[in-house]
This record gives structure tokens, C-alpha cells and sequence, in this order.
């Protein structure tokens, strides 16, 4: 089974937090709608509370990048740099919760029979290797994915 944790940037310092996530009520703000405003925070192992930015949230996958044995742990959102057959391609981890197919995968994808993630950390052949995540500077990563910003 895998570890849950999490993590996303500081409200305070913009910096990344890591460990477990959890909201809580603003009882004093009522949005516009009628609904509770929530507060978002991740309380690391030494029972530090960060506020966050709920939209940076990002969940382990459960899996390590594999290039020359660094091993970092990767996140939902984070960007990697897929190598095969001596070729480089640049793909961003995304949740994908669509088609009755709830799984972390690759996008855009890469042609496999499991999600992609999976099937380049698995087979021989890839290197995986974590480059940062999306949330350190959207435009970039869009950019050397091809999209326009």
C-alpha cells in the first residue's frame, strides 16, 4: 500500500510544504453562495501547520523517479522527462478520474496497456526523470509541452 502524503505551496512563502492535508471551516465567512469558506493546511511530522494554496495541492503517486538512482518521489502535477529508444519527451502527472479510469497518468500520454507512469517506471528501456512541477511556473511548462500561453 502506498504512502498518503501531499503537498503544495505556502500561502505565507510560496515555498513548498510536505505531509498531510486537511480544511477546516470558516465558521466567520460565508461565501456568496451561502457556503463555508474553508482554510487549507498540511501539518508536517513535527506538527508544524502551513497554510496553503488549495490550488497547488498535489498528491504522492506512490512512485520514485528512476534516472541515475535519484529516486525522488513524485507528485500529481509534477513534470517529467520521459527517455525511450533515444528520444526525450516532456509530460506533466495528471489525476485522472474520467472513463471509469480513476489513476495518476502521464500527459499527454505515452502509447502503453497501463497508465503511463507506470509502464515507463516499470519497463526496461525508460528513464523517468522529475524537472520540477507544474506549479513553479505554469507558462514555462506549457511552453515546452507546445501549447501557446
Amino acid at each position: 500500500m502506498r504512502e498518503i502524503k501531499f503537498k503544495a505551496k505556502s500561502e505565507k512563502s510560496n515555498k513548498w510544504v510536505f505531509g498531510t492535508y486537511y480544511r477546516t471551516p470558516c465558521i466567520s465567512q460565508v461565501g456568496k453562495s451561502g457556503h463555508n469558506r474553508f482554510f487549507h493546511y498540511i501539518v508536517d511530522g513535527i506538527r508544524t501547520r502551513y497554510e496553503i494554496n488549495p490550488l497547488t495541492l498535489c498528491q504522492f503517486i506512490g512512485m520514485k523517479d528512476n534516472y541515475m538512482g535519484s529516486g525522488h518521489d513524485l507528485y500529481e502535477n509534477d513534470m517529467v522527462i520521459i527517455r525511450h529508444g533515444g528520444e526525450w519527451s516532456v509530460h506533466r502527472i495528471t489525476y485522472q478520474s474520467g472513463n471509469d479510469y480513476p489513476a495518476f497518468d502521464l500527459m499527454p500520454q505515452i502509447p502503453a496497456e497501463m497508465n503511463g507512469i507506470s509502464h515507463a517506471l516499470c519497463e526496461l528501456g525508460y528513464v523517468v526523470k522529475r524537472i520540477g512541477n507544474y506549479y513553479d511556473g505554469p507558462t514555462r511548462w506549457d511552453r515546452l509541452m507546445g501549447k501557446k500561453s
